[in-house]
């Protein structure tokens, strides 16, 4: 399967913006690095970016225009900064 226009117009995109992700990545990673004041915050640190990035990924890549699918985000293993209220919820 392939996504290329014709000229690699897309796929030179997709290897820019993949590098973009990557160099994001190093540089939140070289900065939870150097402000940790412990391995315990260095770890909670890499944690936190890990778990942030899986996040988002999961929400970019299984994208289907044609039929979008839509999941609940409020399950308990998603609570990144504690729990919220929302719309459709009840404080829990």
């Amino acid at each position: 399967m392939s996504i290329d226009d014709g000229d690699g117009k897309a796929a030179s995109q997709s290897r820019a913006a993949w590098r973009l992700v990557r160099t994001m990545l190093d540089d939140m990673t070289r900065t939870i690095e150097e402000d940790a004041e412990s391995e315990l915050e260095l770890l909670e640190g890499l944690r936190v970016l890990a778990r942030h990035h899986r996040l988002c990924s999961e929400l970019s890549v299984d994208v289907d225009h044609e039929q979008p699918f839509f999941f609940s985000m409020n399950t308990p293993l998603r609570y990144v900064g504690g729990r919220i209220r929302t719309a459709s919820t009840t404080w829990r």
